[in-house]
């Protein structure tokens, strides 16, 4: 029973990493790649669309935590504080 998961697990995996660029370069939502993946006769539909649309923020976090890691700024945190907080305004990185 564990193997045929398993199975499962990987070949769901397998189809949304071979979609995953044009979902990514449609900006398709988890719904939408859901129903296009039911229109298209794939088992399991809900979880490959699930399993793309982390890959793509799998993807944004480990680009980011490179960018952290080499001492660039990280965008996504820079875009939450706003500009007219004190602390931004601050040069704390001396």
């Amino acid at each position: 029973m564990h193997l045929i998961q398993f199975r499962e697990i990987i070949r769901d995996a397998e189809v949304a990493y071979a979609i995953h660029p044009i979902v990514r370069k449609y900006l398709l939502t988890v719904e939408d790649t859901t129903k296009a993946l039911i229109a298209c006769g794939v088992p399991r539909a809900a979880n490959v669309a699930r399993i793309t649309t982390r890959l793509d923020m799998t993807a944004a976090n480990l680009t980011e935590r490179k960018s952290v890691a080499k001492g660039e700024s990280a965008p996504a945190v820079e875009a939450a504080i706003p500009v007219d907080n004190p602390v931004s305004k601050n040069n704390w990185r001396q």
